[in-house]
């Protein structure tokens, strides 16, 4: 008795399998139909990986640049001592460099991400021209 009751038990695991693999095969075909039917133009496909890139390259390299920027101009600004504002100005920067790389891919165009980068990059630029012109 035992015995066939594995058996059967053993039978509705092997239709359990059966009917999973069904179901992701069927997920499956839906998802490459509606990757079809929204498949992009070359150009077009071109242009958004061109956004993607140029979005990339702001988020590495201007975020580099604005961090730098921020953190020397911090580090003149902030009434510490020059060992204290120098950390303190840094890890600010590593969080600007982060939030700044997340707030570039959330921009709704390239275009916007870069003006935003150089608004942003103006300031510390131009304190640290006027710091300089001023010693």
């Amino acid at each position: 008795m035992a015995f066939e009751q594995a058996a059967v038990s053993g039978c509705d695991q092997e239709k359990h399998a059966l009917y999973q693999s069904r179901i992701i095969l069927i997920s499956f075909r839906i998802y490459l139909t509606a990757m079809a039917k929204t498949s992009l133009s070359p150009a077009a496909l071109r242009a958004y990986r061109l956004e993607v890139a140029s979005r990339s390259v702001l988020a590495a390299l201007g975020g580099y640049g604005l961090a730098a920027l921020s953190a020397s101009s911090l580090g003149l600004i902030l009434p510490l001592s020059p060992l204290q504002a120098a950390l303190t100005a840094t890890m600010l920067a590593f969080v600007l460099y982060c939030v700044f790389a997340i707030w570039v891919f959330c921009t709704a165009t390239a275009r916007r991400a870069w003006m935003g980068g150089l608004l942003l990059a103006a300031v510390p630029a131009c304190h640290l021209l006027w710091a300089g012109a001023s010693q």
